[in-house]
């Protein structure tokens, strides 16, 4: 196994926009090429994960549709919280894979499990709900339509995000918390359901190069940490 900071050190670019030298890496420490692609997808899809997590709300969710996946992660991932405060929707993941809301609360208390071809199309529904523009769109309205919505239209958020990021050439594991208004949320959401992760960096290395944050240019998310929208 081999370091993000090793690969950043010898390959630069970004793991999140996917223009990291893999072959710099490869021969500057003699790690495997298959290890050194390996080791960037889980980064890939487990940062893509997060950022889903923090900007839906859905902060427990695993949207990597990783085969280890946990079950209830995936499930709130692919359906979202209850709408009385449970922590998946038991309706919409009954309707979501044509089960029973009983089959689907035997598998959150352990009671059953899914057959193979079950888990499988969850962990699809899991993985498309982070990776695809519909599945994206459906959150952010879902988000938007809530109280958390509500609060963000009416005062804006805080950003906060835990990430090997920085001025290009500077990055390191650092933390940013930024004060955003109604309209940069906005655009910060637009940006996400249009390009996903990608475009939620380039929303942040647009915002760094403003007044808001002293109009630093080229900054770069290399891989992602901790995500968190929170309403003011």
């Amino acid at each position: 196994m081999i370091s993000l900071i090793k690969i950043l050190f010898h390959g630069g670019g970004s793991i999140v926009q996917g223009t990291v030298n893999t072959k710099k890496v490869v021969k500057a420490t003699g790690t495997p090429m298959g290890v050194l692609k390996a080791t960037i997808s889980d980064a890939k899809a487990t940062g893509a994960s997060k950022v889903f997590g923090g900007i839906s709300g859905r902060k427990n969710a695993d949207a990597t549709g990783k085969s280890d996946s946990e079950l209830r992660a995936a499930l709130v991932a692919a359906f979202g919280p209850g709408p009385k405060g449970g922590e998946v929707n038991v309706a919409a993941a009954a309707k979501g894979l044509g089960k029973s809301p009983s089959t689907i609360k035997r598998w959150l208390t352990g009671k059953s499990t899914p057959k193979a071809e079950n888990r499988k199309e969850l962990l699809a529904k899991a993985r498309q709900a982070a990776s695809t523009k519909k599945g994206r769109a459906v959150v952010v309205e879902s988000l938007k339509a809530g109280p958390a919505g509500a609060k963000i239209s009416k005062y804006g958020a805080w950003l906060k995000v835990q990430a090997i990021q920085g001025p290009a050439g500077y990055e390191r594991d650092r933390s940013i918390r930024w004060d955003l208004p109604p309209e940069l949320v906005d655009d910060a959401l637009a940006a996400y359901t249009a390009d996903g992760d990608k475009g939620f960096a380039d929303f942040m290395a647009d915002y760094a190069n403003t007044d808001y944050y002293g109009n630093i240019p080229d900054w770069n998310v290399f891989s992602w940490g901790d995500v968190d929208l929170d309403p003011k």
